[in-house]
């Protein structure tokens, strides 16, 4: 099912889980703080959808002219560093500029928790290791028992990304191809945290490394991304 959004509300959440009317964000003219205001939201959320095509997928809102998203997985180069925030911190200087004094009632309140997040995510992108996880949040480790692609994809893959024409099918193909890419770009990055000194406790590294290897051991028709595409696609007879 498709939500139509609010982008206050999606900033507001985790990165995303509320799902409001976006109406409420038409009507103000150009001229006014509110209608200024509003605009950046609708940009933020635009940029969002496009750092994170998982968001996108996730929300119901990869169709239309924003198709191309569902052939795409997040950015895990260092450029993509801090995923669907990298948005919101572009935007900072704008937003610093609105005029709170000619917001009312809760616009104001709006303002400020948009602004909060967007110190609180400047803050974090100083820190020179770790990033934004698959699950859209500050993690410390690259790579972890709860962290990486290699954690938060093919559960993504099989239990969102929807399968119901063959374009959808190989939309998921050039999922998988982007996974490999990540996995590795994050493998190189965790390797450049290790460099820096950045050492993870050995219970993490031990878990994390039994799961990856159990990933990894999935192999040809067996693995389990395999057989969730094919068991998807002959349920639609594609």
């Amino acid at each position: 099912m498709t939500f139509p959004l609010d982008p206050r509300q999606f900033l507001l959440g985790p990165a995303a889980t509320g799902a409001l009317a976006l109406s409420g964000c038409a009507g103000m003219g150009p001229r006014s703080a509110t209608g200024e205001a509003r605009a950046l939201y609708d940009s933020i959320f635009e940029g969002m959808l496009r750092a994170s095509p998982e968001m996108a997928t996730g929300l119901g809102l990869d169709t239309g002219e924003r198709a191309y998203l569902k052939s795409r997985l997040s950015d895990s180069s260092p450029a993509g560093k801090m995923g669907p925030y990298r948005p919101l911190l572009d935007h900072l200087p704008r937003l610093r500029q609105v005029d709170r004094a000619a917001l009312e009632g809760r616009e104001r309140a709006w303002l400020d928790t948009v602004l909060w997040l967007g110190e609180r995510m400047g803050e974090a992108a100083t820190i020179p290791y770790g990033g934004i996880g698959g699950y859209n949040y500050p993690i410390p480790y690259v790579i972890s028992q709860l962290s990486g692609s290699y954690q938060s994809v093919p559960d993504f893959l099989d239990s969102q990304h929807r399968i119901d024409t063959r374009e959808d099918a190989q939309a998921y193909l050039s999922r998988l191809e982007a996974f490999a890419r990540n996995v590795d770009l994050e493998i190189d990055a965790m390797r450049a945290d290790a460099a820096r000194g950045v050492d993870q406790p050995t219970y993490i590294l031990d878990k994390a490394l039994a799961q990856t290897r159990t990933l990894r051991n999935e192999r040809g028709a067996e693995a389990g991304l395999v057989r969730s595409l094919v068991r998807r696609a002959r349920e639609k007879n594609i």
